[in-house]
């Protein structure tokens, strides 16, 4: 058996060698195991359209057939291994049985180092050309717990929005859908129009507000007995929209802490804000502490994340994004940069979603570098919409609390990432560049700012940070976007991901 495995690893080696060559010697440039997935969004800062483009990479072909021959020769080995176990546990007593026990614990022994001859197979071909594995076994597992962590990845999708953002009405009608006979929502409640639930714990108010929609008392008898067979007219559906639209609205001024605290928000939000309470209620959206928190601040961003970290997220599926765009246009545009960056944490595929080349009518200034190093004295730049929001928080933190935010270090060019890297290699982590097979650094987009010492209370970039002007942007940050969640290892950096 050993002569088996020895010869099966020397072929598999043998074969990944001459696809490797074949590979190198074309000319094609095309990847054809990659897949480039481009992203179109309108700034929620500046009103501008742009797009974000990055590598998903994925493998197919060769690597699936390798990976389905390798797993089928691990199953049968762990197979035979318990086939022995078991015969061995049930075979006793006579000399004859003595020996094929011997001989079965033999045979486990040869299993065991023919699995060992797997496992280092795997993990050659895996290293002479990822692409016939397509993906690590760590991978497999990684990328399994984190869909399991991130149950909704699919619902942040950032080119689902409405198709009347600025028509709450419209909103509804795209996510309720109209229909005039009773249908079941999402949550499992029994509707009819557009998104009228018959099954609220009020039944006397239910009952008034179909009477006041001019449908016959006994057809509205039926419907309070759930009767699918019945229908209303479209005149009926538009008049319980109409008074259903105002009772939620009025949840969700409640939620927001009153009318004047509603109404400091923008339309978009307050549309987020009647939108969910017209699809949860006011028991639902009061669950949404977190989001509760960052509606108070002004944090948007925020907002359209715990509406994605959400259980509900996964029951209402495509307006969880809508939802999301609508609060803050460049969440999910993030979200799945991180997600991809994520995905490809041990992948071969070496996913690109931190390498954005940004061209200089990208980026804007927010300062100025004074001393030298792998970032040159001269201007600071960030990409245009974060530069922006940067610059709000800079005027913010001075007029509130007398803090003066100041940059140090802002878009960082590949060359610049690759001095660093290679200055603290040994030292200190650092985003390997994107030139080095790495995802490059947030600071390698244009998403992400070191702050000066002084900005943060000269409390230092390692270490734990109470100062004043620290704790006002942990506190206020996310109003603009701008996050730290680095713990005690880089108080000067802020990033849209806080990573």
């Amino acid at each position: 058996m050993k002569k088996f495995f020895v010869f099966f690893f020397l072929i598999f080696t043998l074969f990944s060698f001459n696809i490797s060559f074949s590979q190198n010697q074309s000319q094609d440039q095309t990847d054809v195991y990659s897949r480039q997935e481009t992203y179109d969004y309108v700034s929620s800062f500046d009103g501008t359209s742009s797009s974000t483009t990055f590598d998903n990479t994925d493998t197919g072909g060769i690597s699936s057939t390798m990976n389905y021959l390798l797993t089928i020769l691990a199953v049968v080995i762990i197979v035979l291994i318990v086939f022995r176990v078991i015969q061995g546990a049930v075979i006793k007593g006579t000399l004859d049985n003595i020996y094929q026990q011997t001989k079965g614990r033999s045979f486990i022994q040869n299993a065991g180092i023919a699995l060992i001859i797997f496992i280092f197979s795997y993990a050659i071909l895996s290293f002479i050309n990822p692409k016939l594995t397509g993906w690590t076994l760590a991978t497999k597992y990684a990328n399994t717990a984190l869909r399991r962590m991130s149950p909704n990845t699919e619902t942040c999708n950032p080119n689902d929005k409405y198709k009347s953002p600025n028509n709450i009405m419209d909103m509804l009608m795209q996510d309720e859908g109209s229909r005039n006979s009773i249908y079941t929502d999402t949550t499992g409640n029994p509707s009819i129009g557009v998104g009228f639930n018959l099954k609220r714990a009020d039944a006397a108010t239910v009952k008034n507000d179909l009477l006041r929609a001019e449908i016959p008392e006994d057809t509205v008898n039926k419907l309070l007995n759930y009767d699918r067979t019945v229908t209303i007219e479209e005149r009926h559906i538009k008049k319980l929209l109409e008074a259903d639209f105002e009772s939620h609205k009025q949840m969700a001024i409640a939620f927001a802490g009153g009318q004047s605290r509603f109404s400091e928000h923008p339309e978009n939000i307050q549309n987020v804000l009647i939108n969910m309470t017209f699809n949860m209620g006011s028991g639902g959206i009061s669950s949404f502490v977190n989001l509760k928190k960052a509606l108070d601040v002004g944090d948007y961003m925020g907002v359209a994340r715990e509406i994605v970290d959400s259980r509900y997220c996964g029951q209402v599926g495509g307006r969880c994004s809508r939802l999301a765009n609508l609060a803050a246009p460049q969440y999910c545009v993030e979200y799945q940069k991180e997600l991809a960056e994520s995905m490809s944490l041990f992948s071969s595929n070496g996913g690109k979603g931190g390498c954005v080349a940004l061209t200089n009518d990208q980026l804007e200034q927010v300062g100025t570098k004074r001393d030298g190093g792998c970032v040159p004295a001269g201007p600071i730049y960030l990409r245009k919409d974060v530069a922006q929001k940067f610059k709000e928080m800079q005027a913010a933190a001075l007029s509130e609390a007398n803090i003066k935010l100041e940059a140090y270090v802002g878009y960082r060019d590949d060359a610049a990432q690759v001095c660093l890297y290679n200055q603290m290699k040994g030292k200190s982590a650092v985003a390997t560049p994107c030139s080095m097979g790495g995802n490059g650094s947030n600071h390698s987009n244009g998403t992400a700012i070191d702050l000066t010492n002084a900005s943060i209370g000269g409390c230092g970039k390692v270490g734990a940070c109470n100062t004043k002007e620290f704790l006002w942007l942990k506190e206020n940050g996310g109003r603009w976007g701008f996050y730290n969640k680095l713990g005690t290892t880089d108080n000067v950096h802020w990033s849209l991901t806080g990573k």
